[in-house]
């Protein structure tokens, strides 16, 4: 899969030649590249063809509609821009 290929390019001592930040950055970065990587997975797996599928419904899902909507399930609402800074996870 390509996604895995992105993942695998981060050099290994990655962790001593970047400052703190940096780290918590890219840290955060490849976690959310692996569960990207995943959910797509599953919904390869479970051969979702349509929007309406359950397992696509029930995935948090993020719109641009004259303003950012956060959607999931039966659930749409308005996203409030928060901010939760660059932290461990």
């Amino acid at each position: 899969m390509m996604m895995q290929h992105s993942i695998s390019g981060v050099p290994t001592p990655w962790n001593c030649w970047f400052v703190l930040q940096d780290r918590l950055t890219l840290g955060a970065l490849i976690t959310l590249d692996v569960h990207a990587r995943d959910v797509v997975q599953q919904l390869v797996d479970a051969n979702v063809t349509h929007t309406t599928d359950f397992e696509w419904a029930s995935q948090l899902r993020y719109y641009w509609r004259d303003n950012v909507w956060v959607e999931m399930v039966q659930a749409c609402i308005a996203y409030g821009y928060e901010y939760l800074g660059n932290t461990p996870r």
